[in-house]
């Protein structure tokens, strides 16, 4: 009985571990892919802030990420 808890534990631990790596992995492809791509990206929250943009965004704006987060989003775009 309680080599078959062990058995059961051991088991659910593994298979979270395994989810979690592969959530980790998968976490820093897309990262990656942010980072690195050749358009300019952005979150931008519900207030119409940049929670986070790519190096691409920044050179086409010519402004820094610190810089994006204090202006809202929508003062960059077509009103259209």
């Amino acid at each position: 009985m309680l080599l078959e808890s062990l058995t059961e534990m051991l088991g659910a631990y593994l298979e979270h571990r395994r989810a979690s790596d592969a959530l980790a992995h998968r976490e820093a492809e897309l990262r990656s892919i942010f980072e690195h791509a050749a358009l300019g990206l952005a979150l931008v929250g519900s207030d119409q802030h940049v929670v986070a943009c790519n190096p691409a965004l920044e050179r086409f704006l010519g402004y820094t990420k610190d810089e994006l987060t204090k202006i809202p989003f929508t003062s960059l775009t077509n009103p259209e």
